[in-house]
């Protein structure tokens, strides 16, 4: 109980910083929040909510909100491999190091807008199978994790059905 009232706490604090600061003008690009989350404040309204949303959660899964894990550890909220801006190496299971944790929000938010506009035709778990390690989003259970429960978890915490396409969640 006492997690879900910090958590509480964090986002109103986020929202209060969020819509104090005012539209600084020049460039539109999408940059870190606050606390360093994604803003994707520019999200089409007729959606259900944004990629920074489902970093958000799926943050929570890689464990991200606790001390010591790898996600914390490289700055890289949701555990992602390859190149992005801001990586600075890999760890030796091949996850991305990036330079801040802003880098790592801003490159889990890009993936997944990424992803949406791919495969616009795929559900949360059809995403998660891919995060898994499918690359055709089938369904994964493996030493990785289970992308069925994944995908319910996720989609839970944004009050949506797993068959959700993410394309329509994010816009």
């Amino acid at each position: 109980m006492r997690w879900l009232f910090l958590v509480a706490v964090v986002v109103l604090l986020w929202l209060l910083l969020s819509s104090s600061q005012g539209d600084g003008g020049g460039d539109s690009t999408p940059g870190p929040g606050p606390s360093g989350e994604p803003d994707d404040a520019g999200s089409d309204a007729a959606n259900y909510g944004t990629a920074g949303d489902v970093a958000q959660a799926w943050a929570r899964i890689e464990g991200f909100f606790q001390p010591g894990t790898p996600a914390q550890r490289y700055n890289d909220p949701v555990n992602l491999h390859g190149e992005w801006p801001g990586v600075v190496g890999h760890s030796p299971s091949g996850i991305a190091i990036f330079d801040s944790i802003a880098d790592g929000w801003n490159a889990a938010a890009a993936y997944i807008r990424q992803q949406a506009a791919a495969h616009p035709g795929w559900s949360f778990l059809n995403f998660f199978g891919k995060v898994l390690g499918n690359l055709q989003g089938q369904p994964v259970n493996n030493e990785q994790g289970n992308s069925t429960a994944e995908a319910q978890y996720v989609a839970g915490q944004l009050g949506v059905d797993p068959n959700t396409f993410l394309s329509q969640y994010v816009g």
